[in-house]
């Protein structure tokens, strides 16, 4: 497992310098492209971990105090590092990682716009993740996620 505090310092120096970078080229929206573009720097960021990109990043929007889920097949035996992201009108984004139980795995809920959770799964299986989007100075903000692994 990696230093969830070091990536995520980080993974805040990178969006934060990101400010005045040209957004991805197929966002349907700026505010989509912000996500997108910290989604590609933090996979460069990871990359000097060794964390590779497992899974396609999800990108969808939210209203403030909704939550979003998806489920994602993670193998036995790799580290997994979830990251995410919210555009420029987001304050707050919560993550959270469930077993196929519904047991929670692993949450970050501390305030901020870089939550990070990490799971070395003892069997291949199903998880879900959820998404809570707390403060939102938008009628809705988008989110993104990103799924790595070594």
């Amino acid at each position: 497992m990696i230093n969830t505090k070091i990536v995520r310092n980080g993974l805040a120096l990178l969006a934060s310098s990101l400010l005045f970078t040209p957004t991805a080229g197929l966002a349907s929206s700026p505010r989509q492209g912000q996500v997108e573009t910290k989604l590609i720097a933090a996979a460069k960021y990871l990359r000097n971990s060794e964390y590779m990109p497992t899974h396609r990043p999800v990108v969808n929007r939210l209203s403030r105090n909704q939550v979003d889920a998806f489920t994602l097949e993670l193998e036995a035996g790799k580290s997994y590092t979830l990251v995410s992201f919210c555009d420029d009108a987001c304050l707050d984004i919560d993550l959270g990682l469930y077993d196929n139980n519904g047991q929670t795995v692993d949450y970050d809920t501390d305030y901020g716009q870089y939550p990070i959770v990490q799971v070395t799964p003892r069997g291949t299986g199903k998880f879900m993740v959820k998404v809570g989007m707390p403060h939102c100075v938008s009628s809705s903000c988008y989110y993104g996620v990103g799924i790595f692994a070594k």
